[in-house]
C-alpha cells in the first residue's frame, strides 16, 4: 500500500499553494491538486481510498492539508500510519497572518453570516467582524479554550504556532520537519524550492516557471494599536516556539 512520502501541513494563509504548485512541476514529485485533510477532517477514514491517491506511481508522493498543523489530535494518527513522513510547514509573521486570514474570510460584506454562525452562544457579544473589534475580545479571551478554536476567533488561535509544532515534535524528529519562513520565501522564492528538493532527496531540476500563487493586495493596514497589541501577545509565543526549533526569526521583529 502506497503511502505518501511527504506533507506540506501548513500554515494557512502563509504560501502553501505556492509551494504546491511549483514542486509539483518537478517529473519526480506527485501531489494531488485539493487538500485531502484525510488525518484531520477525514479522521483517518479510508486508508485504502488514501492510498490509492498515490497507486502506481514510481515518484515522491505527497499532498497539501493545512490542517494538519492545527488540529493537533491528528499528530499521532500520521505518525501511527506514516512514522518516517517528511513534513513541510511554512511560518508567517503571527500578527501578518492573522490579518491576511481575516480578510480571507471576513473583509467581504458577503460572508460575514460566515462567521456569526458558528458562534451561536456570542451572537451577541461577535456582532461586529471588524478586525480591530475580533482583537481586542480574543486578547481578553486568549485563555477561553471553548471560543479561541471556534470561527471567527481561530483566525488568531492558529497563530499561536509554538503548542503547535510542540505536539508535532511530541511524535516526529526534527530531521522529518522542514520550516519554511515565509518572509524569506518571498524574498527568493527559487531558493526555497531548491530547499524542498534537497529536503525530499530529488534531483534539483529548475521548474519549468516559478510563481506565486493567491498573492493579495489588501486597501488598508493594520491598525498601529491593534498590531502593537497582537505583537506583545505572540511575542511571548514566539520566543518559545525559537527556542524549540533552534531558530531565531527577527524578521518577526519588524
Amino acid at each position: 500500500m502506497r503511502l505518501p512520502d511527504f506533507l506540506i501541513i501548513g500554515a494557512a494563509k502563509c504560501g502553501t499553494t505556492t509551494i504546491q504548485k511549483n514542486i509539483n512541476k518537478h517529473p519526480d514529485i506527485f501531489l494531488p491538486e485539493n487538500e485531502i485533510n484525510f488525518f484531520s477532517i477525514k479522521k483517518n477514514s479510508d486508508v485504502e481510498g488514501y492510498a490509492g491517491l498515490f497507486q502506481n506511481l514510481s515518484k515522491t508522493v505527497g499532498e497539501k492539508s493545512i490542517t494538519y498543523i492545527y488540529y493537533q489530535d491528528c499528530h499521532k494518527i500520521i505518525k501511527d500510519l506514516v512514522p518516517n513522513v517528511k513534513m513541510i510547514l511554512i511560518l508567517r509573521n503571527p500578527v501578518e497572518r492573522a490579518y491576511s486570514n481575516w480578510n480571507m474570510r471576513y473583509n467581504d460584506k458577503r460572508i460575514i453570516k460566515h462567521g456569526l454562525m458558528f458562534n451561536s452562544n456570542y451572537n451577541n457579544v461577535l456582532k461586529k467582524l471588524d478586525f480591530d473589534y475580533l482583537a481586542d475580545f480574543y486578547l481578553c479571551n486568549s485563555d477561553n479554550h471553548q471560543m479561541i478554536f471556534q470561527k471567527p476567533l481561530d483566525i488568531f488561535h492558529k497563530s499561536r504556532y509554538f503548542e503547535q509544532v510542540k505536539s508535532l515534535m511530541k511524535y516526529f524528529e526534527k530531521e522529518q520537519l522542514k520550516i519554511i519562513i515565509y518572509e524569506r520565501m518571498i524574498k527568493n522564492l527559487e531558493n526555497t524550492i531548491f530547499e524542498i528538493f534537497r529536503f525530499l532527496n530529488v534531483d534539483e531540476l529548475q521548474p519549468s516557471k516559478i510563481t506565486p500563487h493567491n498573492v493579495a493586495v489588501y486597501n488598508n493596514r493594520i491598525n498601529e494599536r491593534t498590531k502593537s497589541r497582537l505583537k506583545e501577545f505572540f511575542d511571548e509565543h514566539n520566543k518559545k516556539l525559537f527556542q524549540l526549533i533552534g531558530v531565531d526569526i527577527p524578521e518577526w521583529n519588524n
